[in-house]
């Protein structure tokens, strides 16, 4: 192939890590780290502001998981289109020559 190659089972591999790294961050409960912070220093400032950083760590875990799960996905819908345009294009030739 000339300009380009695709390698279509780098896609597939790429695209299964990506979900399989989403699957396992998504069980991620980063904020629970901080789950003790407030209680062990009552009437502070430093409680409730890790609580305040506990959900937004939570909340971030979660958005890169999403965002992985979709690029995964994404990569995966790539593979086929590039697989896809590559049948048809040995098709179209089959017979030429």
């Amino acid at each position: 192939m000339v300009g380009y190659d695709v390698v279509i089972d780098s896609l597939r591999k790429a695209s299964a890590a990506a979900g399989d790294a989403a699957e396992q961050s998504g069980k991620v409960q980063l904020g629970a780290a901080l789950d003790d912070v407030g209680p062990a220093m009552p009437g502070s400032r430093s409680g409730p502001a890790a609580a305040t950083l506990a959900t937004a760590w939570d909340g971030l875990v979660k958005s890169w998981s999403t965002d992985a799960k979709a690029y995964g996905e994404n990569l995966s819908t790539a593979a086929d289109h590039y697989a896809a345009n590559e049948e048809a294009a040995a098709a179209d030739f089959q017979g030429v020559g």
